[in-house]
């Protein structure tokens, strides 16, 4: 008898998997034959849904990797998913991706982002090439989460996908009970972004990174005047002292690994009398994403104890 069924299961599960899927994203709603193979992904953001999925992709577009050569394996990353990403085949820039090289590679799915960075004018055409989803990481405070669970969906791995969820807020709820005591009360900070010793960034509650900050249990605070639902303000030498804050959290942008010299910039922080908490941003580090989110906040949390 169970030699008899055993066909009969197996064809079922074929067939199961090999099912059309219907996929509504930002740009759209996208079917599926089935589950695709070849993935090209347009920019870190959703390479990182791949990644927690344990999917490689077979192309990829970015504008953070340096001296990439187009058509060629990516053997020089750095973002937090790299492991997991593999070396796909450089398909260019997010924004010009080389529609050429992405037709060679045969895909069977392209994943972009979708956002006010000028991507979403190029869907039309990747659409023709392959079946197109594409995913907001900035709608709401959901992030990447949404994107997650539907890009699951697609693979047959939403079991995945919601063990990775419960693990990630386990983990932030963890970490936020333990800075607790570290903060007592007093938890207002400054997210500042030093990309240049000449300038300096506040970066508002619109920013990605400020939700690792707001998981951790703390408060966003600005410069007086401005605006924390911006998304950032360049600050002037006069602005800087005017900051009243517990702390800054700044992020320091690094190249070939070193971080930015010192500055005229931190003599002007320090001036603040805040407690300064140095994050060394890596500058292909995605805005933000399932893995890249979770670093932010473990990094944070072991600075900031």
């Amino acid at each position: 008898m169970f030699k008899r069924a055993l066909p009969l299961t197996l064809a079922l599960t074929v067939n199961a998997t090999a099912a059309p899927i219907t996929i509504k994203h930002d740009l759209g709603t996208t079917t599926l034959p089935g589950i695709p193979k070849r993935i090209v992904v347009i920019q870190e953001e959703t390479a990182e849904l791949l990644a927690v999925l344990g999917v490689k992709p077979v192309g990829f577009a970015s504008t953070r990797v340096s001296n990439a050569k187009l058509g060629q394996p990516l053997t020089a990353l750095t973002t937090p998913a790299a492991k997991q990403i593999g070396t796909p085949i450089y398909v260019r820039t997010h924004d010009q991706p080389s529609q050429e090289v992405i037709l060679a590679l045969k895909p069977d799915l392209i994943l972009m982002n979708a956002g006010d960075d000028g991507s979403n004018s190029l869907y039309p055409a990747l659409s023709k090439i392959a079946p197109t989803i594409a995913f907001d990481f900035s709608e709401g405070r959901t992030g990447w989460r949404k994107a997650l669970t539907e890009t699951a969906r697609v693979f047959n791995k939403t079991t995945l996908a919601n063990r990775y969820l419960v693990t990630y807020d386990t983990r932030v709820q963890t970490l936020r009970a333990q800075l607790a005591s570290t903060f007592n009360g007093s938890n207002r900070t400054a997210l500042l972004y030093m990309y240049q010793a000449t300038d300096l960034m506040a970066l508002g509650q619109r920013f990605s990174f400020s939700r690792a900050l707001s998981a951790l249990g703390m408060t966003l605070v600005m410069p007086s005047g401005l605006d924390s639902d911006r998304v950032f303000h360049v600050l002037s030498s006069e602005v800087l002292p005017t900051l009243k804050t517990d702390r800054i959290v700044l992020l320091r942008l690094t190249h070939n690994g070193q971080p930015l010299a010192r500055n005229n910039l931190d003599v002007l922080m320090a001036r603040t009398g805040a407690k300064i908490t140095t994050y060394l941003l890596d500058p292909q580090e995605p805005s933000s994403g399932p893995i890249t989110d979770l670093k932010r906040v473990e990094a944070l949390a072991n600075l900031l104890r």
